[in-house]
């Protein structure tokens, strides 16, 4: 934060404080008409998933440090990151679809283990397209 950020600060924050299921949460959400303790928590559980994915994304991506040096290559960077990312994430929600669980029942380190392992498996040689379907057909070449 920068002192200009930090001198637009208030000189105080006000907060409020619900207890819900034994669990203390603070807010600066303060109208209790607005937004009710088990809105709160529903908001917290909302927030820690994405805590989570932030930091599965940054140590299990191993995105914890950015390699380049430059802006540009920083962004391909994150972006190449978030797509490897999102590839697993994709192939952990069809897995559980098919399993009929929820995706974050699923361990996202050992999904990443299983497609890594799957695709250093596969042999993009011995795949073509099928000649009388569309392109989107694809099937073993014949060997």
């Amino acid at each position: 934060m920068s002192l200009d950020d930090y001198a637009h600060c208030p000189a105080v924050l006000r907060v409020r404080e619900v207890e819900v299921d034994g669990r203390i949460l603070i807010t600066t959400l303060l109208d209790p008409k607005a937004v009710t303790p088990r809105e709160l928590d529903a908001l917290y559980a909302l927030r820690w998933n994405i805590e989570v994915d932030w930091r599965t994304i940054k140590v299990t991506m191993a995105m914890d440090v950015l390699r380049c040096r430059s802006p540009e290559m920083i962004e391909k960077e994150i972006a190449v990151h978030l797509l490897a990312y999102n590839l697993v994430r994709w192939t952990m929600a069809s897995a559980a679809w098919l399993g009929d669980v929820l995706p974050r029942c699923l361990s996202f380190t050992s999904a990443k283990r299983a497609f890594w392992h799957l695709m250093s498996n596969f042999d993009i040689a011995a795949v073509s397209v099928c000649p009388s379907c569309s392109p989107r057909c694809w099937r073993p070449s014949p060997t």
